[in-house]
């Protein structure tokens, strides 16, 4: 709704066929949207493009816009908390500085990371990565083939992921 309130080309391309990995959905979720969100409040015209590739190791979820971009002195600070690229920037934009500082922190606990590039004027792209982790041995799932398994923790995700895993 907010690129076709602006007239914003949105594009998504997935190069991923069939993957499916464990991790925690909520915040990845939350990751992107808040780089989609930063790209489309900064992209007056043009588009935005997001790109999901698996490499050997990970998964690259590319986030591109045609913005206002960032000056590379500055790009160093845009992942920290309470820092903007420009002072302009708040007032204009709003914000408060903490999204990409949330969002790198929290790939950063997913096992992945943020990178960011831009070219000031021309648009930034904003990359996360999510490690791929090792394959879990099937065998040794093989104890619960046939029984019920009751399954208690307080996290939901975690849950998730074993019962993920206990499907097999």
């Amino acid at each position: 709704p907010l690129a076709n309130e602006k007239g914003l080309e949105l594009n998504f391309d997935s190069l991923l066929e069939g993957l499916s990995f464990l991790s925690d959905a909520h915040r990845i979720k939350q990751i992107i949207k808040n780089l989609m969100s930063n790209a489309i409040k900064f992209t007056e015209k043009g588009k935005v493009d997001i790109i999901l590739e698996e490499n050997a190791n990970d998964i690259t979820i590319k986030v591109i816009d045609e913005g206002i971009g960032i000056a590379k002195e500055k790009l160093a600070y845009v992942f920290e908390r309470f820092k903007q690229a420009d002072g302009s920037t708040t007032r204009k934009y709003g914000g408060t500085g903490l999204g990409l500082a949330i969002s790198k922190e929290l790939a950063i606990l997913l096992g992945g990371d943020i990178k960011a590039f831009s070219d000031l004027g021309v648009g930034s792209t904003f990359i996360f990565e999510i490690e791929l982790s090792k394959k879990v041995e099937r065998k040794s799932f093989n104890l619960f083939r046939g029984k019920k398994v009751l399954l208690i923790d307080d996290s939901e995700s975690w849950c998730n992921i074993i019962a993920y895993q206990l499907k097999s």
